[in-house]
């Protein structure tokens, strides 16, 4: 879910108008994204658990996950749950720095920035102003 909050800002920060006019749909999209992602990475666990009776020790229930290959699984694990999401979140990140350095940097068109940064002469500026208020 914080990768899905990451790339939500992402899309909020590169194409804010848009954002705002997918609305709900775009949101409901992202979420129920990431639940159905999480319920398909849950699968191998659940086809995979033993339940008996000898799952008991000392009187205990102790109950396991029996892979074939369990170093694979380990790995995978580590791919899925923390490889993969924290690059995400890192190119996401710096992508949002990127453009925030950006629009500072040049301003957004027809924003104050850029008609000041721009602007070749002070009377420019001051026309625009008055033609603006008129």
């Amino acid at each position: 879910l914080i990768v899905v909050l990451t790339i939500d800002r992402l899309f909020v920060i590169v194409r804010p108008l848009s954002a705002s006019t997918k609305g709900n749909r775009y949101r409901y999209g992202l979420v129920s994204g990431a639940w159905m992602l999480a319920l398909i990475l849950t699968l191998p666990y659940a086809l995979h658990i033993r339940f008996s009776d000898t799952c008991t020790e000392h009187g205990i229930n102790i109950c396991w996950h029996d892979f074939k290959h369990m170093e694979a699984i380990v790995l995978a694990e580590l791919f899925i749950n923390w490889i993969i999401p924290v690059c995400i979140i890192i190119s996401c990140y710096t992508w949002i720095i990127r453009v925030i350095i950006r629009r500072e940097k040049f301003g957004l068109p027809g924003s104050p920035n850029t008609m000041f940064s721009h602007a070749r002469s002070t009377k420019m500026v001051t026309k625009h102003i008055i033609m603006n208020r008129i």
